[in-house]
């Protein structure tokens, strides 16, 4: 019996499911000086974040402690997923819009508008300086640097693309972006296993400890 027991409490424990781990993919949150001075465009990383495929995106962060007054306070920027198909770069899920305080790190949760938040084999990573319909656009908002020295690279220095500006903003739009020089971008987007494939774990778990238990039964 105390054995039926012990296996009674691991199938409660297993049906829970596993730990999630998250995954956060970018580059460090430090102050790197620059923002972007074009107005409203769209802006996709230029490197795939294959470590997160088959995750969710939940939450991203970024650091803006830009000065400057009333023409930088509160800008806008939201977060987007890309899938890309051929040449192109097709929205494929839009985050909800924030406001930079200028406080440095700014750590916010993703909050699917519309599309998916998950990250696929073809997704790539961005966002856009400004709301979703483009009725309210502004300069950048996420700091960068120039980088030149191989050696200083980070996981996601890379060419970056943009385009877009202004334009509504819904899954499905496609643009082929503008490759702009290879920069660092203070910017970093976390995902978790997406829930179904927890669920699925935890249901084959829980089965086959009902199956060994019934072999020790008989």
């Amino acid at each position: 019996m105390k054995r039926l027991a012990a296996l009674g409490a691991i199938i409660v424990l297993l049906a829970a499911g596993p730990a999630v781990a998250s995954i956060t993919v970018g580059n460090s949150l430090v102050d790197r000086g620059i923002t972007d001075t074009a107005t409203g465009y769209v802006f996709v990383l230029g490197t795939q974040p294959s470590e997160a495929v088959g995750n969710i995106v939940t939450s991203w962060a970024f650091f803006d402690d830009e000065t400057g007054g009333a023409t930088v306070d509160g800008r806008l920027v939201t977060p987007l997923i890309f899938n890309k198909v051929g040449s192109l770069f097709q929205i494929a899920g839009i985050g909800t819009t924030r406001a930079t305080d200028r406080g440095g790190i700014q750590e916010f949760a993703f909050d699917l508008v519309s599309g998916s938040a998950l990250i696929g084999p073809d997704s790539y990573l961005g966002w856009r300086d400004g709301n979703i319909d483009g009725t309210v656009v502004n300069q950048g908002v996420i700091e960068f640097e120039w980088e030149s020295d191989p050696s200083t690279y980070e996981p996601y220095t890379g060419i970056v693309y943009r385009g877009n500006p202004g334009a509504l903003l819904v899954p499905g739009a496609a643009f082929a972006g503008t490759a702009d020089g290879r920069r660092t971008y203070s910017v970093q987007f976390t995902a978790v296993p997406e829930p179904a494939s927890l669920a699925v774990w935890s249901l084959l778990a829980a089965a086959g400890l009902v199956w060994t238990v019934r072999r020790r039964q008989r």
